[in-house]
């Protein structure tokens, strides 16, 4: 069995091909919301992992390899699947979304905090980190700002959203990536006079919201990837798909 630690784009398409060349294969998902996106036939894990709950799926499925094709920022279980599968001795690929080459408009920084401090002289700011980061710059409010976030249009993200007080005008609820003119849109109708978002490759969307803020010309501060040790790293499919075939058997 090949278990895939998916949720993206690219884990949906990992398993759909491992599904049609015949592989066994489990896909894992945090949220009930993603296993919509998984294609019919394949059997879907809906929920967190825990380095013991993956252990035990491990034993329980005979998973014999596991993918990596987490969100960037999902470093908590990326952590967890390099030190279960050096445990057991299962091999651990790990597809990594390609870096997106940057304009120099492009702030970047390390960590939230360092971002708020860059975003000190805005008054306006579009936020598109996704909920999960969004508590740290709640505060700017306080200091008289104004702010609006993007957020997935899933219930969970818009109550955790009213948990931090934020109003149904602050809150923009689509499923991204978006084109550069609906971001362009965006970014233009609230007036923003800064865009923050995370490095989240090509593939979360980065591109074009670089493009919009150019567009208006207004600066885009982002959230650097944090770098981490982990498996066998790939950025292609291609190149995945041959060690695979290499490790698991065609």
């Amino acid at each position: 069995m090949i278990l895939v630690l998916g949720g993206t784009t690219e884990g949906r398409a990992i398993a759909q091909k491992l599904w049609e060349r015949g592989y066994p294969v489990w896909v894992s998902v945090v949220y009930a919301f993603g296993r919509g996106f998984i294609p019919n036939g394949i059997p879907v894990r809906v929920g967190p992992f825990s380095a013991e709950g993956l252990r035990h799926f491990v034993y329980e499925k005979d998973v014999r390899l596991i993918i990596d094709a987490t969100h960037p920022f999902a470093g908590e279980i990326k952590d967890i699947a390099r030190k279960v599968s050096s445990d057991l001795g299962i091999p651990h690929l790990v597809y990594e979304r390609p870096r997106v080459e940057l304009p120099s408009s492009v702030i970047q920084v390390e960590n939230c905090d360092e971002a708020l401090r860059v975003l000190a002289p805005y008054r306006k700011i579009f936020l598109t980190v996704g909920s999960k980061y969004l508590a740290p710059f709640v505060r700017l409010k306080k200091e008289g700002k104004s702010i609006r976030v993007r957020v997935l249009p899933v219930s969970r993200s818009l109550r955790y959203c009213e948990r931090l007080g934020l109003t149904p005008k602050e809150v923009v609820a689509i499923l991204g990536p978006v084109s550069t003119e609906l971001n362009r849109v965006l970014f233009q109708e609230f007036g923003a006079e800064v865009v923050v978002s995370k490095e989240s490759g090509q593939e979360g969307g980065l591109l074009e919201k670089i493009e919009a803020a150019d567009a208006l010309g207004i600066p885009l501060v982002l959230i650097k990837r944090r770098r981490r040790q982990y498996g066998e790293v790939f950025h292609d499919f291609d190149a995945l798909f041959t060690r695979l075939g290499e490790l698991y058997g065609s």
